[in-house]
This record gives structure tokens, C-alpha cells and sequence, in this order.
């Protein structure tokens, strides 16, 4: 890449920055006697750093590392350690210095802090196995033979599906339940089960996930997230949305009934039989309306009221 001079590897970072991190850059050049050597360009990154990472960030990030950091359930004894290792060293080469000088080089965690933090990470069936044995000792042993002593109590753990003494401590970094000591941090073995040991038998049965999936369908977190989105539609909806009960109408009718034995007070009708009345009483009413109109067509002339009264009872007459 030919970045091991100054001027080159400028160039490299203006093409790679650019806003206010690229004004930043350029603002520390513009310094008189600042050349762009490798260590000014160093130094130009970490007042590009200051203005991006909080004041005092290497101190929070120590902190953090010892007291905070919690060793994922995913990561075996080896990647935790490569892990830790890793933000070390970008300590140095990304972190900026706490204090009024932000581009003054930063100082990584020592082997020995570095030994500590990663024995506080394990599982806390580990560190108690660690403690049992006399002749082991974590303050003494060096980091490279903690990280191996750490991996057979892992493999150990994996052959005899984590029955390893001790509880995994929430606060130590780990998620389990009960009193295993299982770095997967969940109640199942997990790789543990890969090598035909012991596996735990799961019970319940669910709808969705089929029969001895752990829980049943009561406790399945689908069903009841599609349950809670079903419930807020329903709420959501407008009230004349509801839907109500048919009903039926009912009319007076003191008739008696087909069989001389029944006699009904009140018939129920059905809607069907009351829009076939009103279709019925609707059709009469327009062919009386037809035939008024054709009577009404024939007169010529107006017709006062005597000659009406005429003419209507003349037509009653006929009917």
C-alpha cells in the first residue's frame, strides 16, 4: 500500500475522511512547524478521536473492562480471551488520552490487570474449581496457562453435559439458571449434547412449535405476540365496526296457529319474511299508482270538484 510515510499515508486518510472529521485533520496541519510525518498523522487521528469519544474514555473503558464487561455465552475460553485482547489494543491506536492534551499516546492494560479482568469473566463454576485445587493458583499463573486451565474445565464441561459444581452468578457476567456452572448460560447443554451424552428431556406442547418443544401453548411467546396484536386491532376498531347479534322482529299477532291445539299470542318473523312483505305491499302500491295515472291521463280538461267525486265513486263502483 506504500503507506509508511508521512505524505502518503495523509494522503490516504483525507481520501477517507471527509465533514467535520476531515476539517479536523486538516486543522492540526495548519499549526506552524507540523509537517505531515507519521507520528503527526498519528497524533492528527487522535484529535479527530477527541472530537468523536466522550471526555475521559479511557478511564470509562477501563472500567467498564473490570467491573462491567460480562463474558458472552457464545464465545468459548479461547475467543474471550482473543476478545479482550483485541480492545486492548485499541486503546492505544483509536482511544484518545484523557485529560487537556487528547493526543498524547495511550497506555494499554498490563498483562497482570489484563489476567484479572479475564478471571472475573468466567463462570463462576470455573473460578471455584480454580480455588479447589491446591495446586493451581490464578495469581500466580500466568495468562496464557490461566486461558489453558480455563479450556479443560470448558471440554470437561462439554463431555459431562456441564454437571461441573457451582452456580453461574448473574452478576458475574453469566446468564444460567439453577446451579450449573455451564458457560452456554441457558438451561440446556447446548455443544455439550453434539458428543451423545446426557441430554435433557424437554416437555410441553405447542401448537405452533409441535409436541415436547420446552413450553406449552399457553406459554409460547408467538402465539402470545400475535394474541396481544389481534386484541389491538380489535380495539382499534370504530364502535359501529362491532358486530352485534342478529335479531329478529317481532309483530302483535293474536291469530291461532296451524294446529288447533297451539294457539300463538306473538309470531316472530324472520327478516327474509319481512322484506318479502314490504316487496309485496311495495308492488301493490306501485300498480295502484300505475292505474291512478292512467285515469288521471284521460282527462283532457280540468275538472272541478263535483265532476271528480263523480268519476271516483264511478271507479268504486266497477271494483
Amino acid at each position: 500500500l506504500n503507506n509508511t510515510t508521512g505524505p502518503n499515508r495523509a494522503s490516504t486518510v483525507r481520501h477517507l475522511l471527509e465533514g467535520q472529521a476531515l476539517d479536523d485533520f486538516e486543522q492540526y496541519f495548519m499549526q506552524d512547524g507540523v509537517n505531515e510525518t507519521v507520528e503527526n498523522v498519528n497524533k492528527a487521528l487522535k484529535k479527530v478521536a477527541a472530537n468523536i469519544f466522550p471526555a475521559d474514555s479511557v478511564m470509562n473503558m477501563k472500567t467498564y473492562m473490570n467491573f462491567e464487561a460480562k463474558k458472552p455465552n457464545k464465545l468459548t475460553a479461547r475467543e474471550t480471551m482473543t476478545r479482550l485482547e483485541r480492545i486492548n489494543k485499541w486503546l492505544g491506536e483509536y482511544f484518545p488520552s484523557d485529560g487537556g492534551d487528547r493526543t498524547r499516546d495511550v497506555e494499554n492494560v498490563e498483562d497482570e490487570e489484563l489476567k484479572l479482568i479475564y478471571y472475573r469473566l468466567l463462570p463462576a463454576g470455573w473460578r471455584r474449581k480454580m480455588d479447589e485445587n491446591g495446586s493451581f493458583s490464578h495469581h500466580e499463573a500466568t495468562l496464557q496457562e490461566l486461558v489453558e486451565y480455563a479450556e479443560r474445565l470448558e471440554t470437561t464441561e462439554h463431555r459431562y453435559g456441564g454437571n461441573l459444581k457451582g452456580s453461574a452468578d448473574k452478576k458475574n457476567g453469566q446468564v444460567g439458571k439453577g446451579t450449573s456452572g455451564n458457560s452456554e448460560g441457558g438451561p440446556e447443554v447446548g455443544r455439550a449434547n453434539d458428543g451423545g451424552n446426557r441430554q435433557r428431556k424437554k416437555r410441553g406442547d405447542c401448537h405452533v412449535h409441535g409436541p415436547n418443544c420446552g413450553h406449552t401453548s399457553h406459554q409460547c411467546k408467538v402465539l402470545q405476540g400475535h394474541a396481544e396484536k389481534v386484541r389491538a386491532q380489535w380495539e382499534a376498531q370504530p364502535k359501529h365496526w362491532v358486530h352485534k347479534k342478529k335479531t329478529q322482529v317481532k309483530f302483535k299477532n293474536s291469530a291461532v296457529a296451524k294446529h288447533p291445539s297451539t294457539t300463538v299470542a306473538d309470531r316472530k318473523y324472520s327478516r327474509a319474511e319481512v322484506n318479502t312483505i314490504i316487496g309485496k305491499l311495495k308492488q301493490k302500491l306501485e300498480e295502484e299508482t300505475r292505474e291512478l295515472n292512467a285515469i288521471v291521463g284521460t282527462i283532457d280538461e280540468p275538472m272541478d270538484d263535483e265532476d271528480f267525486e263523480a268519476l271516483l265513486n264511478n271507479v268504486a263502483e266497477q271494483e
